[in-house]
């Protein structure tokens, strides 16, 4: 009986470590299960990040073509705004020439009318002066 008691008190110690080897393994898989749902929960929640993240990606690749075209076209647009300022600053120096060339006409032609009028004052003084001495001659000549 003693050695019932014994192989009885084994097998009690036996099983006792196997169920606590259980309870640790069970334990331990829920552990892992609580670590695989939170590692799930992290890759889905990843997984829309990473799509979320390509979907703006896709979005600023659009908007940085759309930029690009944008720039292209100000740039066309630059050049030939750049080629009518050339052609307004070349029809700008002609136009400055064509005044200059016009000044320097009115000064000759202002020079010209001040020595006609000048000519015009010497003609009628020397006519006023010929008129006072005809006057003078009809006067002395009536006065005889």
């Amino acid at each position: 009986m003693c050695a019932l008691a014994v192989l009885c008190a084994m097998q009690w110690k036996t099983n006792s470590d196997l169920n606590l080897q259980i309870n640790g393994l069970i334990a331990t898989v829920q552990d892992r299960d609580a670590t695989i749902a939170t590692q799930k929960k992290t890759l889905k929640e990843q997984a829309d990040d990473l799509a979320d993240l390509r979907d703006r990606l896709a979005l600023a690749e659009k908007e940085q073509e759309e930029t690009e075209a944008k720039l292209d076209e100000a740039a066309a647009n630059l050049k030939v705004a750049i080629g009518q300022r050339n052609e307004l600053l070349a029809a700008l120096k002609t136009w400055q020439a064509a005044v200059a060339a016009r000044d320097a006409a009115l000064k000759e032609a202002n020079q010209e009318i001040e020595k006609c009028i000048a000519d015009r004052n010497a003609a009628v003084e020397k006519f006023n002066d010929l008129a006072e001495k005809y006057n003078a001659m009809v006067k002395a000549g009536n006065g005889k």
